[in-house]
């Protein structure tokens, strides 16, 4: 099953940034810390304690004013799962990433909405299962098999 990854919601130069933060990792677009609109995270292996840098830290936009945070990777966990579905007809996964990211998968009989806010989904309850989704893991993953040990979705990683 492929995941359809949401992003470039901020349209942010990705690469400029890794370039400025060297050793960081462009990791997605989503919500974090109860926020209405997703951030593009990024993951620094070694982020200086010194200056008081996290493990991970997000940009994002407010009143054209570009605005930085930052979470260690413990308080990260809290965010970096995400509840979506499995749409059985086309064989894709989706995830809606914020309040009002309203996503439809490729054939168009199920959709999601809501991000971290609520979870709305549109479909007959046969066309689709519920998943959890590894935000974390999203960029260089693009399917998704069952784990049957623990009933919870996991990602593989593509073969390049």
């Amino acid at each position: 099953m492929k995941v359809k990854v949401n992003s470039d919601f901020w349209n942010f130069n990705h690469e400029k940034v890794l370039k400025q933060f060297n050793g960081t990792k462009f990791i997605g677009e989503f919500s974090v810390l109860d926020s209405f609109f997703p951030v593009a995270v990024y993951y620094s292996a070694a982020p200086d304690r010194e200056k008081k840098h996290k493990d991970y830290f997000f940009l994002f936009r407010r009143n054209n004013n570009l605005m930085i945070g930052g979470l260690d990777s413990y308080d990260m966990e809290e965010w970096r799962y995400q509840a979506g579905i499995h749409c059985l007809n086309c064989d894709e996964v989706i995830y809606s990433s914020y309040r009002h990211d309203f996503r439809y998968c490729s054939c168009k009989k199920n959709a999601v909405d809501g991000g971290r806010d609520y979870l709305k989904i549109s479909g007959n309850e046969k066309d689709f299962e519920m998943v959890t989704i590894d935000l974390l893991e999203m960029k260089e993953k693009t399917e998704i098999q069952v784990d049957i040990t623990n009933l919870r979705y996991r990602m593989i990683f593509k073969k390049k």
